[in-house]
């Protein structure tokens, strides 16, 4: 019986870099039997890393400076679904866990982990997870999204708005970490 190949897919140009990058060595530290794990990164500049120089900065081995432009880029070869049973897109936050990588994957028609590139999307964006949750009738506490112009133009009439809510009040960005 041949192993199971894994090609790992982490970091990424999102402000999440570090944190996926932390997720992907703790996935890289277990040890299963019948399991070959290769991990490959995309730097903060959004370039592909050779397995190689992914290897170095996961092992934090001859630390290459991860927005280097270390002139690598994706060989779609690499990602040929006979050389891999399945991709794990490991990202947090944008260009890759907001459904940028499943759709990509898709397209390619490669075998991957987690959601498709919908449900993907719907659950990076928080004003849109909830509309959706309400749309089903799920319970959730009050939230008031704000937008940005809406801030820019006005925050006094934002923050009228705001008084609305009970306190505490939690503040998340829409498209990122908690």
């Amino acid at each position: 019986m041949s192993a199971c190949k894994i090609l790992l897919l982490c970091g990424g140009q999102s402000e999440e870099h570090d944190v996926s990058l932390s997720s992907a060595r703790s996935v890289l530290k277990v040890n299963l039997p019948g399991i070959e794990i290769t991990p490959l990164v995309i730097n903060k500049r959004g370039k592909w890393l050779s397995f190689k120089e992914s290897s170095q900065i996961l092992d934090k081995q001859n630390f290459l400076p991860i927005d280097a432009d270390p002139k690598t880029h994706l060989d779609f070869n690499l990602l040929d679904n006979h050389q891999y049973d399945v991709i794990f897109p490991l990202f947090h936050g944008p260009y890759g866990e907001d459904g940028s990588i499943q759709g990509l994957l898709k397209l390619l028609n490669l075998p991957h982990i987690g959601s498709g590139t919908l449900g993907s999307s719907v659950g990076m964006d928080k004003i849109i997870m909830k509309q959706v949750f309400a749309a089903c009738g799920l319970p959730q506490v009050k939230f008031k999204p704000i937008l940005s112009i809406n801030w820019n133009n006005n925050p006094e009439a934002v923050l009228t708005d705001l008084k609305s809510l009970e306190m505490p009040v939690y503040v998340k960005p829409a498209n990122l970490g908690s």
